[in-house]
């Protein structure tokens, strides 16, 4: 990946399946882990199948 041109990536939240096969997929393209959270709000819902027809 010494060809990256990208330098910084902040606050990006994505919902997935597993969180530690997405971390290791960004791992692998030379992204550094800084923070891992979960979050849980009321406010927050949970869709399943978005682009499913």
């Amino acid at each position: 990946m010494k060809d990256n041109k990208l330098l910084q990536m902040n606050n990006v939240g994505i919902v997935v399946e597993s969180l530690d096969a997405v971390i290791a997929f960004f791992t692998e393209l030379g992204m550094k882990l800084e923070g891992r959270a979960t979050i849980l709000h009321p406010d927050i819902i949970t869709q399943k199948n978005i682009n499913s027809p």
